[in-house]
């Protein structure tokens, strides 16, 4: 498995050694041990223009997921997820407002953006309920905070 971590945003230091060791471990865990994907940190300013670009909507989000499992040319290479991309600043505020750490909240949100890569989805409450029960066994042994 191979997870390229680009970090576009200055604004908040990051530790992307810590988060390609999250993802990695992520994409092991969940069996797709010949998986490539990337992880993306980007400004609000970043990730409010791919969201508007991407869904329609005119404003930052937390974290997208890109899957290249669908579509036309989903065939051509099949171990290749997609991108995750994380806004850095959105991340922050979330944590602070949980009362979390900006590591845990990284964990949870890239977590959360491969899970997407690898097709689950959160459209319907069964569908909800199995993703949080995966992103909590996955984050588990990176969570530093409590009930994280």
């Amino acid at each position: 498995m191979a997870l390229q971590v680009i970090n576009r945003q200055r604004k908040i230091r990051l530790d992307t050694r810590f988060l390609k060791k999250v993802g990695q471990t992520t994409l092991v865990t969940a069996g797709a041990h010949e998986a490539e994907c990337g992880l993306l940190l980007v400004s609000d300013r970043a990730m409010t223009r791919l969201n508007r670009q991407y869904r329609g909507i005119a404003k930052s989000t937390d974290v997208l997921s890109f899957p290249m499992r669908e579509g036309p040319l989903a065939s051509l290479s099949p171990n290749l997820l997609g991108d995750v991309v994380i806004s850095a600043e959105m991340a922050d505020r979330q944590a602070t407002a949980a009362g979390r750490s900006l590591r845990d909240e990284l964990v949870a949100l890239l977590i959360h953006g491969i899970l997407h890569l690898l097709g689950y989805d959160h459209q319907t409450p069964s569908e909800a309920k199995r993703m949080k029960r995966l992103e909590r066994q996955f984050g588990l042994p990176f969570i530093e905070t409590e009930g994280g």
